[in-house]
């Protein structure tokens, strides 16, 4: 066995029954001009407050449409607002419906040039100019806006007790083609002592001190880093491989220390050195309109590196598997070893 200790968490069986009066509607977005599938277009049935976006094939639906009119609208960056009317009787089968959304014009008003760096007039010298087309100059524009994507914050917190927190977070996302993605990204925290939150995950220590003075929070930074793969099987299958890493320090951990003078009792202290973890996380996803295999793995390395005799806090793994039975049963199984 892989593991020391295998746990059965939970094994599901979910039957779903749904009316017959009911049905499913199929949706494929494609560009106007090129025909090709349009990707991450938001699709929103106000009337039924059900909204949901394609994939990377221009594909949606949405299950257990009752017969009605609805009006539909398509929205996409870049793209000029679509709404249709939908007809469906009281008992209709499944359809699919092509919808075609066309690019928004944007066009310079006008262009004046100021200034040059060079001293010499425009006609003391050759110089050379070059055309762009508009269909290259949105290319160029699109490249710039999309494939790099950065998201800040920043919040100052006021503890009545004790110092004010400055914790920013970014994150910078970097799509490296339409397929592959990087992210990586850096946040800050804090955490109040408290003689209850300490010991949670320890052991379960009675006779405990009230925290002294001098015991402060405990404060953590944590770098991530994420590659997500996305693809396309066929017409109906899809696959994403998600491989994400975390390495965080915890700085003043607050740790239980026996109290040398009374046996059994316990206070609580700021250690000198951090507590360090790292880990990492894949999943593997296949999936198609109405079937989805998940496998997943976890792993956690927790260090405590104020205590060298025993360096190690935790280091679990986990593996889990979900995939379809039939209908809308499913079967999920986990495997720990702590």
């Amino acid at each position: 066995m892989l593991f020391k200790k295998i746990r059965l968490l939970f094994f599901s069986l979910n039957l779903f029954l749904f009316a017959t009066a009911q049905s499913t509607v199929h949706f494929k977005t494609i560009d106007a001009k090129t025909t090709k599938p349009l990707e991450s277009v938001t699709i929103s049935i106000s009337k039924l407050k059900l909204v949901k976006i394609t994939n990377d094939s221009g594909y949606t639906f949405f299950n257990n449409i009752p017969g009605g009119v609805y009006d539909i609208e398509f929205s996409e960056t870049g793209y000029e607002k679509e709404e249709l009317q939908l007809k469906l009787p009281i008992s209709f089968t499944d359809t699919t419906i092509t919808v075609s959304l066309k690019s928004e014009e944007k066009r310079l008003q006008q262009v004046t040039v100021i200034s040059t760096r060079s001293n010499n007039r425009i006609t003391d010298e050759p110089k050379r100019v070059e055309i762009l087309s508009q269909e290259e100059v949105n290319e160029e524009l699109n490249m710039l806006d999309s494939s790099w994507i950065l998201q800040t914050g920043f919040r100052i917190d006021k503890h009545n007790r004790y110092d004010i927190y400055l914790l920013p977070r970014f994150s910078l996302l970097f799509k490296a083609t339409k397929h592959l993605s990087l992210r990586g990204g850096y946040g800050r925290g804090y955490n109040i002592p408290s003689a209850l939150y300490s010991v949670s995950g320890q052991d379960d220590f009675q006779n405990v001190y009230p925290l002294q003075n001098n015991v402060i929070p405990e404060i953590a930074g944590s770098w991530n880093a994420d590659i997500l793969y996305k693809s396309r099987l066929s017409e109906e299958w899809n696959i994403s491989f998600d491989e994400a890493f975390y390495f965080t320090t915890v700085h003043h951990p607050v740790i239980p220390e026996p109290d040398s003078l009374s046996v059994g009792k316990y206070y609580f202290i700021n250690a000198s050195l951090p507590v360090k973890a790292k880990g990492l996380e894949t999943n593997i996803r296949l999936a198609s309109d109405d079937l989805e295999f998940l496998i997943g793995y976890a792993h956690l390395d927790v260090r405590k590196k104020y205590d060298p005799l025993q360096p190690i806090w935790s280091s679990p793994q986990k593996i889990n598997f979900s995939f379809p039975l039939f209908m809308s049963w499913k079967i999920i199984f986990v495997a720990a070893q702590n």
